[in-house]
């Protein structure tokens, strides 16, 4: 658990120090500027992890996978409606929320609200699907995910941030999160079987 841990912290946290490094820390403000309309996505999914994954165990110990099941769409169902919600008005309305918070300052970069919303939105994607897995005690899919996120930053993720900038950032992180997903569930969908 540890090591998923760590591994998903520095797949998350780690791709704004790489675009302060090999751009600019103004393109890390940027960065960091956009994040900032999502930002509390980030705490809810924090908070539904800290609160769930208890008693998910103890929903796992005493029904099995479908009581799992069903909290997992329970959750899916109540946290999505805010989550995706407030993806979707960051996209609609980021020339304003970003003219609102930082004036002029980074409108430049308001196109890349979009991949940040994709980012967030697939952070979500596979939030619960973490929190079942860890109620399982299921750990290493969780961090062989990470790591393959981790690996992918180090590499595909340098060479979008070099190529494309902070745009570069967004779409790694994005790149992170698709492949987080994707191996979560399928070890998610692979307990059906077992």
């Amino acid at each position: 658990m540890l090591g998923s841990s760590i591994a998903s912290w520095i797949s998350v946290e780690f791709y704004p120090v790489m675009t302060a490094g090999l751009i600019s820390f103004a393109a890390a403000g940027a960065y960091r500027a956009l994040q900032n309309l999502v930002a509390p996505i980030l705490a809810l999914l924090r908070a539904v992890d800290t609160f769930m994954t208890p008693r998910a165990s103890k929903v796992f110990e005493g029904y099995g996978r479908p009581g799992l099941a069903r909290t997992l769409r329970l959750i899916y169902l109540t946290a999505g409606i805010p989550i995706l919600g407030m993806c979707l008005f960051s996209v609609v309305f980021r020339y304003q929320l970003l003219y609102l918070l930082y004036g002029d300052t980074y409108l430049q970069y308001s196109d890349g609200m979009v991949l940040m919303a994709i980012f967030y939105a697939l952070l979500f994607a596979f939030w619960p699907v973490q929190i079942a897995l860890k109620a399982m005690r299921r750990s290493r899919p969780l961090f062989i995910a990470n790591s393959a996120a981790i690996f992918s930053m180090f590499t595909i993720g340098i060479v979008m941030i070099q190529r494309w900038g902070v745009y570069g950032t967004l779409a790694g992180q994005a790149l992170n999160a698709l492949m987080i997903t994707v191996i979560l569930w399928t070890s998610w969908l692979a307990t059906r079987r077992a």
